[in-house]
């Protein structure tokens, strides 16, 4: 409320009124100031449609106060009396610019252009919140483009959400230009190179991708996001061994953090659902155990790579029990080696998920895991347990 009432301030107050002024200029400035805000707008609609006054900066100036003041008012009678008021203030400011030949209103209409453009990327942060992210690109966009006209000055943030708008969008040839403006004005996020690299990969330009990852590297040497966006880009060439080494490289820049260890986990464990082949899957397994176990080691109450642990053993016995299952039915042999095998990992997963349970003792997800595991090790008594307090927990939730 104090920012508006500042707005509406500099909106009616200052304005030094020449003599010889229309009637309805006059009118609408006067309802404009007692906050009359529907009349002043009728007021300054007629005097730009008349012959007398549509060509004088004084007319176009005051619209834009008008409605600026209609785009900000906190009044519910004013609220949605037109539509676009921020678009008509930006529309008659330009057009007052244009007019003022003499430079009578420009200072104050440069000042109002700030307010215009801060709307702008105001409406743009409202709409992504919301998940509109073509208006908020339009938001950001205009935002950024009033600054650079207008104001000499380069809103790299605009352009760089403006970017990521469009991304989620689906917008990706405006999303490419985007965050292109904001990596050239050197925007400080180094999502603008991963971003980046993404989209030309995704156009089949890999060596843009990896000419992009490479000025990110150089410009964030230590960010594990860098080092993943190029991780991924050696997987899509098949260079497993690069994208393994790059991994360990990162979590050797760090070798203390839990979290960056949990992190390289996850990114193995992603790697290693997109293989098809088997042995390539294991490699990849193995080092997401290698991981997580680190970063327990580094900190036994962090949850997540606890969790993690216990559930990739019970991912990786599922698959090999779907193996075992689809083999035809002389298949003894083999089909009792897959489901030893299986077995095995979740008796391996089993005493990780139980401490994910004492961490987290109500975790519905690491209770409806064990209960899996011990109804297929047949553990009785723990599945009995494990079933009560599932249903405990599911009947006390609400609807």
């Amino acid at each position: 409320m104090k920012k508006i009432a500042i707005l509406l301030a500099m909106v009616i107050g200052g304005i030094a009124f020449a003599q010889g002024q229309s009637h309805k200029v006059v009118s609408a400035y006067n309802y404009l100031r007692k906050e009359k805000l529907k009349k002043a707008m009728e007021a300054i609609e007629e005097a730009k449609d008349h012959k007398n006054t549509e060509n004088e900066a004084k007319t176009w100036y005051y619209r834009g106060n008008v409605y600026l003041a209609l785009q900000s008012t906190q009044k519910e009678e004013y609220k949605d009396l037109v539509e676009g008021a921020l678009d008509s203030a930006f529309y008659s400011y330009k057009k007052a610019l244009k007019l003022d030949e003499k430079d009578k209103f420009t200072s104050d209409i440069n000042d109002r252009i700030k307010f215009v453009s801060e709307q702008y990327f105001n409406n743009g942060v409202t709409s992504y919140k919301s998940k509109d992210y073509e208006g908020a690109m339009k938001g950001f966009v205009r935002a950024a483009k009033i600054n650079e006209k207008y104001r000499d000055r380069i809103d790299t943030a605009a352009f760089y959400y403006a970017g990521n708008s469009a991304d989620l969008a689906g917008d990706k040839e405006k999303a490419l230009k985007y965050y292109k403006k904001a990596k050239e004005y050197k925007f400080d996020n180094p999502r603008i190179y991963s971003s980046l690299s993404r989209l030309y990969a995704a156009k089949g330009d890999t060596a843009k991708a990896f000419e992009v990852v490479k000025d990110g590297k150089n410009r964030y040497p230590n960010d594990y996001d860098m080092t993943v966006t190029e991780t991924n880009l050696y997987l899509a060439k098949g260079e497993t061994e690069k994208a393994l080494d790059n991994l360990k490289v990162a979590v050797k820049q760090d070798s203390t953090n839990p979290q960056l260890w949990f992190a390289a986990g996850v990114n193995y464990e992603k790697m290693m659902k997109e293989q098809d082949a088997d042995s390539v899957k294991q490699t990849f397994m193995e080092e997401a155990v290698k991981s997580y176990k680190k970063a327990i080691e580094l900190d036994s109450n962090y949850y997540e790579p606890v969790f993690n642990l216990g559930a990739i053993y019970v991912n990786r016995a599922s698959e090999l029990q779907k193996i075992a299952n689809d083999l035809p039915l002389d298949a003894k042999k083999k089909y009792d080696s897959l489901k030893k095998q299986a077995d095995s990992l979740l008796k391996r997963a089993m005493p990780n998920l139980e401490n994910a349970k004492e961490i987290k003792p109500n975790d519905l997800k690491t209770l409806q895991s064990l209960k899996e595991i011990y109804a297929r090790l047949n553990e009785t008594e723990k599945l009995k347990e494990v079933t009560k307090e599932i249903k405990e927990l599911t009947d006390s939730s609400p609807e």
